[in-house]
């Protein structure tokens, strides 16, 4: 539904109705000629609502021809809010008359008005208050049908305050409250059709512009086929899209439309921010660009650092721009075409993937004049920039174009991967490296009852080079498993370290927090670290371990239990070990045989779950695991080969 406010001030408010239409259908409130001559091209478009009397200046006749076509062709238009208080008698009938309509600026006095039956919006929706008290300027002129609320017997007939009339296919509306009385609000859902008996979405268009919100896949609704091995989640609350974000295992992230921008989801910028940042890649298309205005541009793009804003809506030709990296990597992107798109201003130089082609006059010149001059700020319709380690994007085009499927692919990476060469023969033996903050003989006097086992099994690297040396090694093809002794690793000064951690398990391997971690970490850094890092709800449990062995089974829902029982023993020596907790009991290894007698270690009301040993499965071939001391050591090597996967 598009708010059209062109004479606003700030002292007005409709926050009251748009809240109201908001749980039906989405808002879109603009304040410029030329957003509102954007806005009004979308297929999406299910209704609009003129606030003010802006719409009568003579500079707004390209909109009211619009507003025409609009509601000739089945749209539903109202004129109100305020609209009738600054409505000039002569304006008031122009207004009206462009639509065909001869109504008049009539009487102006408060009285009680009730429903009137033989209207089909009054009959239609019977949750409209059958009367109410209002002070109107009311509409004259008008068939008895008309009125949506007519006034008593002893007044004039012929004028009501709210009315409706029928213009070609569609509907223009009025609603002359002065006062925004509260029983109005819903009048407005009536006449767009939202309140009891709701149309449905606006449907199929003639336009190519896709519909995300009818399509389990947003880039097979703009002709995007991904690589096959590409898999397409669809987020669609805030919850799905943070629990995907806190997996870390998202290549990409697609902004489809303008949701993202609504108050409810004002906490999501910031991590979108982060994500890009730390290496993520995040495009704004599909029907973002159609469905915000300049505050909401400014408002979405400043999150990531950037000044961009809205600028000139148009079709136009364009080209590559040769100095984009997208382009270099890209060389089958297209060289040129011709797209309708909403463009971006205040951007650099480098950031443009496509430029106007040099004299390419607008090619819709009188049907979209969207207000620009000579003087035509420097634009540009697809952009693309690297924030932190990650990239921004955004794809002007409104009306989904063919030639803009392979610029989707290649912001994501998917046009033209990284060519990899075949791997070599491999000579190099699979290494388990220890990554520890503490002297060599400490770590050996704590760990050598299973490292010494371990280096006859694989190379064990846990001495002799830096932390940050050890760190770039993660990447290596023969890494089997990282073993982190120390909770330096949850301070900020090791982030880059963790970075590495993070994409080994998105690669599919396997870190395991050892006893050191435990003893280390404080409770109020451990939760956030496990879910930052790997969506896991983990954190340090205040006691040791108290049970004995004969206290102690196997969780048999435990993936680690399921897929190597027999590689470590039922029961090992468990008590006085280090503790950590989950909030998922699946991720426990050891459990009480007797429940209900260790409720902090077995908790199902509280729906926490403690032990010496975690383990559980994180992005798609990831593994994070946690044990504490044990004993004998044969146990320990056991349990710790079994989560490597010796």
């Amino acid at each position: 539904i598009l708010l059209i406010s062109l004479e606003h001030e700030d002292y007005f408010s409709y926050a009251s109705l748009i809240k109201e239409i908001n749980a039906k259908r989405p808002v879109v409130h603009v304040f410029l000629l030329n957003e509102a001559l954007e806005k009004m091209a979308s297929p999406l478009l299910d209704g609009v609502i003129v606030t003010d009397a802006g719409i009568a200046k003579s500079r707004c006749r390209v909109l009211t021809d619009k507003l025409v076509g609009y509601a000739k062709s089945g749209g539903t238009v109202v004129m109100g809010c305020n609209f009738s208080n600054f409505i000039a008698g002569d304006d008031f009938e122009k207004v009206f008359r462009a639509f065909g309509l001869q109504w008049q600026r009539g009487s102006y006095f408060r009285t009680t008005h009730s429903l009137n039956p033989t209207n089909h919006v009054a009959a239609s929706n019977p949750s409209l208050a059958p009367s109410y008290s209002m002070k109107a300027l009311h509409a004259d002129k008008i068939s008895p049908d008309m009125a949506v609320y007519k006034p008593t017997s002893d007044s004039n007939l012929g004028e009501a305050p709210i009315v409706i009339g029928k213009v070609g296919l569609g509907e223009v509306g009025y609603v002359g409250d002065v006062n925004a009385e509260r029983y109005t609000t819903k009048v407005y859902l009536a006449m767009l059709g939202i309140l009891d008996s709701p149309k449905p979405p606006p449907g199929p268009s003639t336009s190519k512009t896709p519909k995300t919100a009818t399509t389990s896949n947003p880039f097979a609704s703009i002709g995007v086929k991904t690589p096959g091995k590409t898999k397409v989640e669809i987020a669609t609350s805030r919850d799905e899209l943070e629990q995907r974000l806190a997996s870390r295992s998202i290549r990409g992230i697609y902004i489809a439309d303008a949701g993202i921008l609504k108050p409810e989801n004002k906490s999501l910028l910031p991590k979108l921010a982060s994500y890009v940042k730390a290496g993520g890649t995040v495009v704004a298309g599909g029907l973002f660009p159609s469905m915000i205005n300049i505050p909401d541009s400014k408002a979405f793009f400043s999150a990531f650092g950037q000044s961009w804003s809205m600028a000139s809506h148009n079709r136009a030709v364009y080209e590559l721009a040769p100095s984009s990296e997208l382009a270099r990597k890209n060389p089958s992107l297209p060289d040129m075409f011709s797209i309708k798109s909403s463009n971006l201003k205040d951007i650099n130089l480098e950031v443009p993937v496509y430029l106007a082609y040099p004299d390419s006059e607008d090619e819709e010149e009188d049907e979209d004049d969207n207000g620009w001059g000579d003087d035509e700020p420097f634009d540009a319709p697809i952009v693309r920039a690297r924030v932190g380690r990650g990239t921004l994007g955004y794809i002007g085009d409104v009306e989904g174009s063919e030639e803009i499927s392979p610029v989707v692919l290649a912001m994501f990476g998917l046009l033209h991967p990284e060519p990899t060469a075949a791997p070599p023969k491999r000579k190099s033996k699979p290494f388990v490296m220890v990554l520890s903050w503490s002297p060599e003989d400490l770590l050996q006097s704590a760990y050598g009852g299973f490292l010494e086992p371990l280096k006859g099994e694989v190379e064990t690297l846990y001495r002799g080079l830096s932390i940050e040396r050890m760190a770039d090694l993660i990447p290596s093809p023969d890494l089997l498993a990282v073993l982190v002794d120390g909770s330096e690793i949850a301070s900020p000064d090791e982030a880059y370290v963790l970075s590495k951690l993070m994409e080994f398990t998105q690669n599919g391997g396997t870190v395991i927090f050892l006893d050191g971690f435990a003893q280390g970490v404080t409770v109020p850094e451990c939760r956030p670290f496990f879910l930052d890092a790997w969506g896991l709800d983990w954190t340090v449990a205040a006691s040791h371990y108290p049970l004995e062995p004969s206290e102690v089974k196997t969780n048999e829902k435990n993936a680690l239990v399921v897929a190597a029982k027999d590689r470590f023993p039922e029961a090992a020596d468990l008590s006085g070990s280090h503790t950590m907790a989950s909030s998922n009991p699946d991720d426990i290894v050891f459990m009480p045989r007797k429940s209900g007698s260790w409720s902090h270690l077995w908790d199902e009301k509280e729906g926490k779950y403690a032990g010496p040993a975690l383990f559980a499965s994180v992005s798609e071939k990831g593994k994070v695991g946690f044990v504490g001391y044990m004993t004998p050591a044969a146990d320990y090597f056991g349990i710790v080969s079994a989560m490597i996967g010796l």
